[in-house]
């Protein structure tokens, strides 16, 4: 059930980063095949809507700017967004917010009207932009719905932060590096919302469907947790992929979470971009040279000087 959070009985350090998780539901009904996150459906629970805008209020009184919805999947990926987002317009909440969704659940929703209700950031888990291996992850995508998806994300305005995995079972260098080319069709300049992104090597956890018996043999799948290796890739070559496709994105860049949010909007959307990809720059710069205190200003005194 619902563990109900009396915020204004909060201490007022609670509130001064200006951003509060909310989760609005527990659990998830779908059954990718790395994560190892509850499996018991008897444990799901979606927040009612009416509770949840008493909540979003409840934390703007407290002086709340940002909520981060920590759900795996927002409202456990309910066909409602859209009605959702109608609610908020109409609260008049001054609350901006983030969260996870499922690409299915985004596809039939308007994306304006979720940048209207205050949605500033939305966080996809795409994992690979290899058909064969969103198949062999039980993700129920295709990389043509991640696109068409992203694209409509980012032409609203929003950031999107996507997440892949390289090296799952069945990884092969040609799927890995259909997958680096996959997101850098996603960097998209000309749009006023900015791809961010993470990218982690496959990890094999206990408890995840992966780590069966039957799936492991077969595809030859031995190690445990970082360490690993199955018929066509082991973990090392995963993480070169990762390490390599962080070198060639350009026009995006990794995802902060200590962000000064503040900061990044009042930039606006053109400004914004511009930061978040000169400092991607500068950190690759960084990995292969010492960086001098001039260069960094000068990188970034154009932006803030307008």
């Amino acid at each position: 059930g619902e563990a109900v959070i009396d915020w204004k009985a909060l201490p007022d350090q609670a509130f001064s980063s200006g951003v509060v998780p909310i989760q609005t539901s527990k659990g998830c009904p779908y059954r990718c095949a790395f994560c190892n996150f509850v499996r018991d459906r008897r444990l799901m629970f979606a927040k009612p809507i009416d509770a949840l805008v008493e909540e979003l209020r409840a934390v703007s009184e407290c002086g709340a700017r940002y909520v981060w919805f920590v759900d795996d999947n927002f409202r456990l990926g309910a066909k409602d967004l859209d009605a959702v987002c109608r609610r908020f317009v109409e609260e008049r909440l001054d609350i901006r917010w983030m969260t996870m969704l499922r690409a299915d659940t985004l596809d039939r929703a308007d994306a304006d009207l979720l940048r209207r209700a205050g949605c500033v950031e939305v966080q996809l888990g795409l994992e690979s932009g290899d058909s064969r291996i969103l198949k062999n992850m039980n993700k129920g995508a295709s990389p043509s719905l991640y696109r068409r998806v992203v694209k409509r994300v980012l032409g609203a305005g929003m950031t999107c932060s996507c997440y892949f995995i390289f090296g799952f079972p069945g990884e092969t260098d040609e799927t890995a590096l259909r997958t680096r080319a996959f997101i850098r069709d996603l960097e998209s300049p000309d749009l006023d919302g900015t791809l961010m992104w993470s990218l982690f090597p496959f990890s094999l956890y206990p408890l995840s469907p992966i780590y069966e018996v039957e799936e492991r043999r077969k595809y030859g799948l031995s190690g445990y947790l970082r360490e690993w290796r199955h018929d066509t890739m082991d973990s090392a070559r995963a993480m070169e992929h990762a390490r390599e496709a962080f070198f060639e994105l350009e026009n995006s860049c990794p995802v902060y979470r200590g962000d000064n949010l503040n900061m990044l909007l009042d930039l606006g959307a053109k400004r914004r971009k511009e930061f978040l990809v000169r400092r991607h720059r500068l950190s690759k710069e960084a990995l292969k040279r010492p960086l001098g205190k001039d260069e960094v200003r000068n990188t970034f005194s154009a932006i803030f000087s307008c």
